[in-house]
């Protein structure tokens, strides 16, 4: 099957405040690769790999980048095309003499399905951040593999004065299914405060498994206390995530 293609980058820059609506999603999403089709019994193809998903990048240069807890940003890689589906066995030849029938045919083998795409790199940056809704990247899915072909029926038995109940012959066996294909790898999620020291950050809600992927959380710290501070944050994180558990 033919690769799906990458998606397109998706930018969004403003000199002050980004505000995101409620029940939006910003993302970039690779092409579906494509479900391979064998065209005879020797062919055992693999479906298309996944496009990969574009980068996203939001950037409030001097101001507030806020999303809302209904709202996501992303990158998605694309699903892989499925295996293709193997030829059924030819039928066993009849007996012309009186004889059982000649065994089936074996079915085909199913193709491999495709690969997922991978994610792509999500960067939100500004002054200011107020997220409480959903960043992620996330690979895609990978292709089902194709279904084995059936097996060929047995021939049938001839039989003649003298021979009776001659048995058809065996039926072949069924060609084997495809394997599955990978998923596509989750790619970078980096929220970055811009502008030196002052910015701030309120992460809370549907992005606290998020947080544990962020190199640059608090980079414009400029007493050396960033991982400190970053592990306050996820202290403060589990006691949310403690908390809203009892309720």
């Amino acid at each position: 099957g033919t690769d799906g293609g990458t998606g397109g980058k998706v930018v969004f820059y403003a000199d002050t405040d980004i505000v995101i609506g409620g029940n939006v999603q910003i993302y970039s999403r690779g092409g579906k690769g494509g479900n391979a089709v064998a065209d005879d019994y020797t062919d055992v193809l693999a479906g298309g790999a996944g496009g990969l998903g574009g980068g996203v990048s939001l950037t409030a240069n001097s101001g507030t980048l806020t999303l809302p807890a209904t709202s996501t940003i992303g990158s998605y890689g694309g699903m892989g095309g499925n295996g293709s589906n193997g030829f059924a066995g030819n039928p066993g030849i009849d007996a012309l003499d009186p004889w059982p029938g000649d065994a089936g045919e074996g079915g085909a083998n199913g193709g491999v399905g495709g690969y997922g795409g991978n994610g792509g790199s999500v960067l939100l940056q500004a002054k200011h951040l107020v997220i409480n809704g959903i960043v992620e990247s996330v690979g895609g899915v990978g292709g089902t593999g194709g279904n084995g072909g059936a097996g060929g029926t047995g021939g049938q038995g001839a039989y003649s004065a003298g021979f009776y109940d001659l048995s058809p012959g065996d039926g072949g066996d069924g060609g084997n299914g495809g394997v599955g294909g990978y998923g596509g790898d989750g790619g970078t999620v980096t929220i970055h405060g811009i502008n030196g020291p002052g910015s701030t950050f309120d992460i809370t809600g549907g992005v606290i498994r998020t947080i544990i992927l962020l190199f640059e959380i608090f980079s414009d710290d400029e007493d050396g206390s960033a991982f400190k501070e970053l592990e306050v944050v996820l202290d403060r994180a589990l006691e949310h995530r403690a908390i809203a558990g009892h309720r």
